[in-house]
């Protein structure tokens, strides 16, 4: 290797090193990504109910109350016996800086129907963070984690714990 390779490698070690250091001090330092959740999904149980009371006196209604905000790209919903599943998608031209304010007018035409809901339905509940998935997974998970282990520690040790 010559001197000119030497040399070479030199000066790309410190452009990489000066790069690193601007990187450093100039990129935003997040815990989480900055991005817009552009999908709220609103549930509602109504126990005992069968799907077809589900679907007429709950999810039709808060459908057609959601059908009025105009920046809505569409509403989708499902209803099974005693449970109603909407999601709600804005339209894609809104600016992420909006979306926060079209998920505060959903929750006011939700809070502005909920006194007239059947009597026994429980919600309708929104979520539009990503942080209540986590919450609704983290106990299963934990259920999950737990039963692996006591699994685990049943085939190390044989017939030894009574269960």
């Amino acid at each position: 290797m010559g001197a000119g390779t030497s040399c070479f490698h030199g000066f790309c070690h410190g452009v990489a090193v000066l790069g690193g250091i601007f990187a450093y001090f100039t990129l935003e330092q997040r815990e989480d990504p900055k991005f817009t959740f552009r999908l709220m999904v609103v549930k509602t149980l109504y126990p005992g109910a069968t799907a077809l009371e589900v679907e007429n006196q709950v999810t039709d209604r808060l459908e057609k109350k959601l059908q009025e905000l105009p920046n809505l790209d569409y509403v989708r919903s499902y209803s099974k016996p005693g449970e109603s599943v909407i999601f709600v998608t804005p339209r894609e031209d809104i600016p992420a800086t909006e979306i926060a304010y079209l998920w505060y007018q959903v929750r006011k035409k939700i809070a502005d129907i909920k006194p007239s809901m059947p009597p026994g339905v429980i919600g309708p509940f929104s979520t539009m963070s990503l942080e209540t998935p986590i919450v609704y997974c983290m106990p299963s998970l934990g259920k999950i984690l737990v039963i692996r282990n006591l699994r685990t520690l049943l085939i190390r040790h044989g017939n030894k714990f009574c269960v």
